[in-house]
């Protein structure tokens, strides 16, 4: 049976995680100011527990903490742009190690999540979406076996996602999901040069997209 302090500290990684989550898709959009209680409302939890929070979310950069408000943190899309080109090589090298090495449980999971990817942008469901996008980047990840690469473009990619979800809500999910579909199919399809070309090819769409 849990202890009731090791009950306290998972729910408060969950409520920390929860939070974290509702910035990293712009349910909570950039620059949006909000008092202790309309923070506390907004996740159904208490202003006590939702303070206790607070400082790792400054310390993750999520968030601006002064006397009376908190600040959802600014998004600059220049920065952004800018880091396309560190991005490019980075997610190019994981593609093509995942189309030479993925297992067949890598082209499982892989499939699952572009199946994922493919129904929230039938319904437009930009959330679903993102999960599953992040699905389809941990097991192309995983089948690529470079880990220090795939941690430093999940670093990349969170402020790209971010940016995403705030700006471009009202973007049409099928021309996107279409794209990661080509990588996918070139992955499971163990082509290393489609694999590139295809990351390629996306990294140019988003040029347009901030």
């Amino acid at each position: 049976m849990q202890s009731p302090a090791g009950k306290i500290e998972r729910d408060t990684l969950q409520l920390a995680e929860r939070l974290a989550n509702d910035i990293a898709v712009a349910v909570l959009a950039p620059d949006k100011v909000l008092t202790l209680s309309q923070l506390a409302k907004h996740l159904r939890s208490t202003p006590e527990r939702v303070e206790s929070i607070l400082p790792a979310m400054v310390n993750r950069g999520l968030v601006l903490v002064d006397k009376e408000t908190i600040t959802i943190s600014s998004i600059d899309c220049k920065n952004i742009l800018s880091r396309l080109s560190e991005r490019l090589p980075l997610e190019q090298g994981i593609a093509q190690a995942a189309a030479m090495h993925a297992t067949a449980a890598d082209h499982a999971r892989i499939g699952d999540a572009i199946l994922l990817m493919n129904r929230s942008a039938q319904v437009g469901d930009i959330d679903g979406y993102m999960r599953a996008d992040r699905a389809l980047e941990s097991a192309i990840g995983a089948a690529s076996g470079l880990p220090a690469d795939v941690e430093r473009l999940v670093d990349i990619k969170h402020e790209f996602r971010r940016a995403w979800c705030a700006y471009n809500r009202l973007r049409d999910l099928n021309v996107p999901v279409a794209m990661r579909a080509r990588l996918a199919k070139a992955i499971l399809a163990k082509n290393p040069q489609a694999a590139v070309q295809a990351v390629a090819d996306f990294i140019d769409y988003l040029k347009q997209s901030y």
